[in-house]
């Protein structure tokens, strides 16, 4: 069932992200430090080909269609902030990784998200370009022939954000990503959205909704 893939594709991306966690905090103890790349290696082997995107944007060139409903609010396990979703997703919290903050989807459109916070306190990465940086790689190292995309720059509510598309294979299912982070009072915010390739359009928009609609508590 293609469902089930898709399940199988989440539980394997989110244990991806979960990893920078222990690179990118700077407080990691020393057997995760051992088990992923250190943050300066990471950057220097595996380069962001967009890390010159400077340019300010807003991410409204695609559009959900006009009959879907955004009236669902979730707030993040944390309680640090909230999302507005559409009416027909569903909250999946607890049913990916209890680690993550947030986590949502709608089955029948094949459209996920997950949100992921890190303290900016203690962390060894200076600036949202650099902690970008970083999950941009670790994300697009887990497909199998990855295309990064050029980054876009954006402002979200007052806060300085990115944007950038990744393609690729995951548990030999085609998926198409957005990754987008959002620099935060207290904590860098990774928002990780995917869908199929014949679905990317709808699901760009939509999900550039959900994202415009971040809000801290």
């Amino acid at each position: 069932m293609r469902n089930q893939k898709w399940i199988a594709g989440i539980l394997c991306c989110c244990m991806t992200f979960l990893l920078l966690t222990g690179c990118g905090s700077g407080k990691a103890d020393n057997s995760e430090a051992e088990e992923t790349p250190a943050v300066t290696e990471t950057v220097t082997e595996t380069p962001t080909p967009t890390a010159a995107a400077t340019a300010t944007q807003t991410p409204a060139e695609t559009t959900p269609p006009e009959e879907v409903a955004f009236n669902q609010q979730i707030i993040s396990g944390d309680g640090i902030c909230q999302l507005t979703f559409p009416e027909n997703w569903t909250d999946m919290k607890g049913q990916l990784n209890a680690e993550l903050a947030l986590e949502a989807g709608c089955l029948d459109e094949e459209e996920f998200l997950t949100l992921l916070g890190e303290a900016k306190e203690g962390s060894s990465l200076e600036n949202l370009g650099e902690y970008t940086d970083v999950l941009v790689n670790y994300i697009s190292a887990s497909f199998t022939n990855p295309v990064v995309g050029d980054r876009e720059e954006l402002e979200i509510n007052g806060k300085k954000a990115t944007k950038t598309k990744i393609t690729g294979v995951t548990s030999d299912v085609e998926v198409v990503y957005w990754v987008y982070t959002i620099e935060g009072t207290k904590q860098y915010v990774q928002i990780c959205t995917w869908t199929t390739p014949g679905n990317a359009a709808t699901g760009e928009g939509i999900f550039d909704k959900i994202v415009q609609s971040y809000t801290e508590l």
